[in-house]
């Protein structure tokens, strides 16, 4: 499973892909946007996403950010604490 997470200057756009075998596309399982300025609500949405993922498979995390430090560590921080 992966999250995938676009951090833009004016939104924060997410997603959440499930694996796929060889013979499949991957699967959106989850996807949503929040304004920038409302980090802290994506705890919502992604609280306890690590414990969905299939016993035998990990949460794989990966960030495109082109809004700043701040932003980054808004989504870093908050999203090791959020995920676990």
């Amino acid at each position: 499973m992966r999250l995938l997470v676009d951090a833009g200057n004016t939104r924060i756009k997410w997603a959440v892909v499930a694996d796929a075998d060889q013979s499949t596309l991957p699967r959106w399982q989850q996807q949503g946007t929040v304004e920038r300025a409302q980090v802290e609500a994506l705890a919502k949405n992604w609280t306890g996403l690590a414990s969905q993922a299939a016993p035998d498979e990990q949460l794989q995390v990966c960030v495109s950010n082109v809004a700043g430090p701040a932003l980054r560590r808004g989504v870093t921080d908050g999203g090791a604490e959020w995920l676990a």
